[in-house]
């Protein structure tokens, strides 16, 4: 399919002022692009991120990522989840989600969207990378694989398999960390593979799934922040419809934070100490990316490897950074927002998923094929002027022949100057082609110009995308019918893409070589 570019969209969200703290800088005059005010709604704030514009995409088979970044206590869990407690009880309708979170909005939009459709299947799966290692957050904490292609630099033996252990108050305890390396599994074709999938069908299911993931996440509280994420979250959905597969990352990052501030230590502070590396690691990525670099550094840290695909590469992506804005936070904000701007500079280059199902792949050729036959039968062919005069028409034809002719002659003319010639041959051979190609110089431009003047009409460029469509889509079933060991019966006949002028003078001399001028619809 066609690949698709768009730029990364970023939005600055602030959180509102604690009654302890005092106003710093206006984040308006530091931050100029889309901004999301402290009193926005949730439902507000997930409209402007853009998640039902990320969703159409999705559903049209590209795949799409909604990070958020900024600092510890400035509201990413709170825009992404919700506030703790929200996915308490069922909600009925879009239109009362309350303090639902973008991720559980997201899945109800989808939900919505996917109702008439029996044949697809919405799974959803989360995972969170704790100091360097990766636990299966909907599987009571068991390690997952990672496509990292090298060991974890430091971390912690996993001592839970059997049954995770959680506080008073319901929070996960993190494994005890003794210093030890948790080696790196095969990589895989997903990020993470192994990991727990629950499927979709309801609310109930999607709230079953935010609670687990908001019970099991590693948090602890310190000075900044009485709830603070010690883990980056990543909650992937995976759609399947129509033979196609896309899928949907949702980050939530933990947030950076000065140790001075937060007046941690001990197992706290080698947990600052690990988001921090790994939030740095994201930042060069970020700034390789926006500047256009060849050279990538993904595999710099767990994470970024991990976010490889998603970091506005080959995914549809949107950016929270949240902010606030309190004048003891100011640095931080600060630091957030040149974050925000060097992404707005990076362009995601994203195609459309291609399905695998020879049968689903076929319907849908077959729609495109009659609508092509439709667009072909009325003024959208274009083709020669059924107004142009016989001596045009004579002109025209003679044209054709004489470029059929000398090109001919080129490709004879250079065939036969490989051989073994005298130098006196080889001389006159030059001569000849010199003169063919001035010949075909020529006549390509009368062509040229007849084409221009009227006498013949370009197909409108709804046919010429339709034709790409067909074109795209037969290429697809081939490839999957060579997949499925079927075989590839396509139906007969190339579709001619839309080309520059060179390509319909060779599209046109060939067709004239079968003793024929072009057909309506046949040239571009």
């Amino acid at each position: 399919m066609a690949v698709q570019s768009f730029q990364v969209k970023v939005s600055v969200r602030e959180r509102p002022l604690l009654q302890s703290q005092d106003r710093g800088d206006e984040v308006r005059q530091i931050w100029p692009g889309h901004y999301l005010s402290p009193e926005i709604s949730q439902e507000d704030a997930a409209a402007g991120i853009g998640i039902y514009d990320l969703a159409d995409s999705f559903l049209r088979g590209m795949n799409c990522t909604v990070l958020a970044y900024g600092q510890t206590g400035s509201g990413k869990t709170h825009t992404m989840l919700g506030p703790p407690g929200a996915l308490a009880a069922p909600q009925g309708t879009q239109r009362s989600l309350g303090e639902w979170g973008v991720w559980p909005r997201a899945m109800s939009h989808l939900l919505d969207r996917l109702a008439t459709l029996p044949d697809a299947q919405l799974r959803t799966w989360a995972v969170e990378v704790y100091m360097d290692n990766v636990f299966d957050l909907l599987n009571q904490k068991a390690p997952v694989r990672i496509s990292s292609g090298r060991s974890s630099s430091s971390g912690f033996t996993y001592q839970q398999n059997s049954q995770a252990q959680y506080d008073s108050q319901g929070k996960w305890i993190p494994p005890i960390f003794n210093g030890k390396v948790n080696p790196t599994l095969k990589s895989t074709v997903d990020a993470v593979a192994g990991q727990q999938a629950e499927i979709i069908n309801s609310l109930e299911d999607v709230i079953r799934v935010g609670q687990t993931v908001e019970a099991t996440r590693a948090a602890q509280s310190h000075a900044l922040n009485c709830r603070s994420s010690r883990s980056h979250a990543i909650i992937g959905v995976v759609l399947t419809m129509a033979g196609k597969t896309s899928r949907w990352y949702f980050v939530d990052l933990a947030g950076s934070e000065r140790v001075k501030k937060s007046e941690v230590d001990g197992l706290r502070m080698a947990e600052a100490v690990a988001t921090n590396k790994s939030l740095s690691a994201l930042q060069r990525v970020i700034e390789s990316l926006s500047t256009g670099s060849r050279c990538i550094p993904y595999r710099d840290h767990m994470l970024t490897n991990m976010l490889s695909q998603s970091l506005g590469r080959s995914s549809r992506t949107a950016v929270i950074v949240t902010v606030s804005g309190s004048s003891t936070n100011m640095e931080e904000t600060k630091s957030s927002v040149r974050f925000a701007r060097t992404y707005l500079r990076v362009t995601s280059h994203v195609e459309e998923a291609r399905s695998t199902d020879p049968a689903a792949i076929s319907k849908v050729l077959q729609r495109a094929e009659e609508q092509l036959s439709v667009l072909a039968q009325t003024s959208h062919a274009g083709g020669v002027n059924p107004g142009a005069s016989s001596c045009e028409k004579k002109a025209w034809s003679h044209n054709l022949e004489q470029l059929k002719r000398y090109r001919q002659q080129v490709v004879e003319h250079k065939k036969a100057l490989q051989g073994n010639l005298s130098e006196s041959r080889k001389q006159r051979l030059k001569k000849d082609l010199s003169f063919a190609n001035a010949k075909v110089t020529l006549h390509e431009g009368v062509v040229a110009r007849m084409m221009l003047s009227g006498l013949f009409k370009n197909p409108s460029p709804l046919l010429v995308s339709k034709q790409r469509e067909v074109q795209q889509l037969r290429q697809c079933l081939g490839d999957a019918s060579r997949e499925a060991n079927i075989g590839s019966a396509l139906p007969g006949g190339e579709v001619v893409l839309g080309m520059g002028l060179g390509g319909m003078i060779r599209q046109i001399t060939a067709s004239h070589e079968q003793g024929q001028l072009p057909r309506i619809g046949e040239i571009q």
